[in-house]
């Protein structure tokens, strides 16, 4: 009986022992450094344009350039094994004519389950700057999978959904005629709503 008792004490000693020692394993670290990229796709956009030939402004409606893009720079501060939060930055570009913005982003994030490898959601908000034209405010709601590929590095799948008030060039046309009439590099304002799908590795 004694050498039961002293067995069955030793295998939990044993199983506590390496359920402590995998949970020291998949704590996850205090601070992490990232780089990814996201890819936007415009859904809706209106825009208020103030120039010398006048004020226009549009109903909402198809973006005239659906897709942009991000590179993103960012570090995350583990809060509680569940809550993250950062702050990033990076460069975007989001019409045909390549212009690139600078983009700065507070963010957060709730992750869910106590594996290594876990689904999350985000919440961001930020501001993206022109340098020729100005500022505009962004922000994001949206959701992904965190696949843990090492101990420490982190690969994150995200799709979500995004507002972007961005400034920029415009062409301006003759409302009767249609005839160009130039472009108005200041004073052009968009809104715009659409979906982002996104990738990123966490160290």
């Amino acid at each position: 009986m004694k050498k039961l008792l002293l067995t069955a004490s030793l295998l939990m000693l044993c199983a506590f022992s390496a359920s402590a020692q995998q949970s020291k394993n998949h704590k996850e670290p205090r601070v992490r450094f990232g780089v990814g990229y996201r890819y936007s796709l415009g859904l809706t956009e209106k825009y208020k344009i103030v120039s010398d030939f006048g004020k226009i402004t549009s109903p909402w409606g198809a973006p005239e350039y659906l897709r942009g893009g991000e590179l993103r720079f960012e570090v995350t501060v583990r809060l509680t094994p569940d809550w993250n939060v950062g702050a990033g930055t990076g460069f975007g570009s989001y019409d045909d004519q390549g212009e690139k913005t600078f983009l700065g982003y507070l963010k957060a994030e709730r992750l869910y389950g106590k594996r290594a490898s876990r689904w999350f959601n985000y919440a961001e908000a930020g501001a993206t700057f022109y340098p020729d034209n100005g500022a505009g405010l962004t922000g994001s709601l949206g959701g992904g999978y965190r696949l843990a590929m090492t101990r420490r590095t982190r690969l994150d799948f995200t799709a979500g959904l995004e507002y972007l008030n961005l400034v920029g060039k415009a062409n301006i046309y003759d409302n009767s005629t249609g005839e160009f009439i130039g472009i108005e590099k200041r004073g052009a304002r968009f809104n715009r709503f659409g979906i982002t799908f996104g990738i990123a590795m966490h160290f």
